[in-house]
């Protein structure tokens, strides 16, 4: 008895299982297509140099500001030291 229900839902599995393996094939076939084309896309327009130019140019915006802050925060600092001195 045991065997009959497990062979009925067995094969219930199993035709659930090609059902969703033809659902995701529509459905990640063609999105893998497109992600292949973009890539060649990419691959065929990109400009590498431009883009290590502007990872550059980004890095060394990060420095300036970072130097900025710095200074800024030695003003501020130098200036509190003096107001203390002053009183």
């Amino acid at each position: 008895m045991l065997d009959t229900i497990l062979a009925g839902v067995s094969s219930a599995f199993i035709e659930k299982g090609k059902t969703l393996k033809e659902e995701m094939a529509k459905t990640y076939v063609p999105a893998i297509n497109h992600i292949k084309t973009i890539h060649h896309d990419l691959e065929a327009r990109a400009d590498v140099s431009y883009g290590k130019g502007l990872a550059l140019f980004n890095k060394a915006c990060k420095e300036l500001e970072a130097a900025t802050l710095a200074e800024y925060e030695d003003i501020v600092k130098t200036y509190e030291n003096a107001r203390v001195k002053r009183s």
